[in-house]
């Protein structure tokens, strides 16, 4: 789940109105790694996701009647092994956006895609498509390959670390040139070659889609601050609130002083894995969210205004209101 510390829009191009990301709302929320199996969470226990579509359909239906601004998923084509195999079991994200654009109608819909396994011109045409098939609600969330068993089943070279952002520089100049113009370009970098790239239809959104990176390192960090409209950071498990904010601060200090931008600052909630929630009141905005009865496996989320107030109970099906 994704929280957005900042409401103020970004200073160029029109807003995306058709976005939510673009809403009024300070806090905006989202679903993150619905498409893999057990989520985020590195378990083989009872009531893990099952990794299967109709779980992942009904994880996005219960956001939508909810009015989250965004469904995240996880981008990973190869687990890391043993009892749980964390990461084996996945959607592709493109694909998956493209699926859910037609199930739902509020939510910003991402994309998380590794650069190295993916040519810029497809990524764009992809993300063009779904930002069609969805009304304008398309946003890209963009990696730089950190895995190297996966990035090595593309046969592709696992650049150094520093050396990937540059990669992803290059890759997502060519994406937002396809998204904006509308002339025929050549493009030669070091990292990549493109002659007369032209891209029709253009996304819905102007002046295009929202990008997402989630650097930590000081090479990661400015480039999201550079190039991104939304950055998402972590904390110290022990960090306080005060800490948290000078964190988020010195992101947005980055992008306002190096680059003269505003920048979005997400971060993420954890919820317990299989442990069902009971409505402690009826969500303000949607009487149909309650479709969470029918999924052991999800945590629903009870709250007025936006607040998260929560209460645990093992007898959710018998108070739910649905």
């Amino acid at each position: 789940m994704l929280v957005d510390s900042t409401n103020k829009l970004a200073p160029v191009g029109a807003p995306r109105t058709s976005n939510p990301l673009y809403g009024d709302r300070k806090l905006k929320l989202a679903t993150f790694g619905s498409n893999i199996k057990s989520g985020c969470a590195i378990t083989s226990g009872e009531g893990a996701l099952p990794g299967d579509w109709p779980t992942s359909l009904r994880i996005a239906r219960l956001a939508d009647a909810m009015e989250f601004e965004a469904i995240v998923p996880v981008g990973r084509f190869r687990g890391v092994g043993g009892e749980t195999d964390y990461g084996g079991t996945s959607f592709e994200p493109y694909t998956f956006a493209a699926a859910l654009a037609s199930q739902t109608e509020h939510p910003m819909l991402f994309s998380t895609s590794h650069v190295p396994t993916i040519h810029p011109i497809l990524a764009a045409k992809q993300g063009a498509t779904i930002d069609h098939v969805s009304g304008g609600r398309f946003a890209l969330n963009i990696v730089t390959g950190w895995n190297k068993i996966e990035i090595d089943m593309f046969g592709v070279p696992m650049l150094e670390h520093d050396t990937r952002y540059d990669c992803a520089a290059e890759w997502l100049e060519i994406v937002k040139r396809l998204w904006t113009e509308d002339e025929p370009f050549d493009y030669e970098g070091r990292f990549y070659k493109v002659a007369k790239a032209l891209l029709k239809p253009q996304p819905l959104q102007s002046p295009h889609p929202p990008v997402m990176c989630a650097g930590g390192s000081p090479k990661g960090r400015h480039f999201a601050a550079k190039y991104c409209d939304i950055v998402f950071t972590g904390f110290e498990r022990r960090a306080t609130k005060d800490d948290m904010a000078k964190s988020v601060e010195s992101f947005r200090e980055i992008a306002r002083t190096d680059y003269g931008r505003e920048i979005k600052v997400w971060s993420s909630i954890s919820s317990p894995v299989g442990v069902p929630i009971r409505w402690s009141a009826p969500p303000s905005r949607s009487a149909t969210a309650c479709s969470c009865c029918r999924m052991p496996a999800w945590t629903a989320w009870s709250y007025r205004g936006r607040a998260m107030r929560v209460a645990l109970s093992n007898s959710h099906r018998r108070s739910c209101r649905s």
